[in-house]
């Protein structure tokens, strides 16, 4: 009997020390690998911050390029017609998305929903404003409907949109 009770004086605090550094070492593992983690995510974010703050920077000027009466003072000619300015608009229009299409992988998905309805709507003003009008008159009095439009406000939500565009940018700030 003597014999077992001393095995078990024995091996008693060597299991007690051995679970306790199997514990800290288990704890101290994770901590590493937590460490390390983070340093990866640092890393990652420290990399990402500059292209999606680019991807703002982008969107920004989007807006201000779809501004309709900024459209029709560059594109206009005086040699056009409705029908040639109206044209010129929606491709102008289609071209700045297009080229901007890529920046919706580093934005909200709300924040692109938002670019694409004032896209629609500037689609649908650019249209509307253009029916009551003859193809062939003077490109002229298309633009001074368009304008005229646009006096009385924002009716495709550009500003709203670019407000979006600098909220969401002043988060990563």
């Amino acid at each position: 009997m003597d014999v077992i009770f001393e095995s078990i004086k024995v091996t008693m605090p060597a299991l007690v020390v051995f679970l306790t550094i199997f514990y800290l070492q288990k704890q101290f593992y994770a901590a590493q690998n937590q460490n390390k983690i983070l340093k990866a995510k640092k890393k990652q974010y420290g990399i990402s911050l500059p292209l999606r703050l680019q991807a703002y920077e982008r969107l920004a000027l989007l807006c201000e390029r779809l501004y309709v009466p900024s459209l029709v003072w560059r594109l206009r000619t005086d040699e056009m017609t409705v029908a040639d300015l109206q044209i010129s608009l929606l491709l102008a229009i289609k071209e700045e998305f297009d080229y901007n299409l890529t920046q919706q992988i580093y934005v909200s998905s709300d924040l692109w929903n938002i670019l694409k309805l004032v896209r629609d709507n500037t689609l649908t003003i650019i249209t509307l404003a253009a029916e009551p009008l003859e193809s062939r008159a003077d490109a002229r009095q298309y633009g001074k409907s368009l304008l005229s439009k646009f006096e009385q406000g924002d009716p495709t939500g550009l500003q709203t949109a670019l407000s979006a565009v600098r909220q969401e940018a002043s988060l990563l700030m």
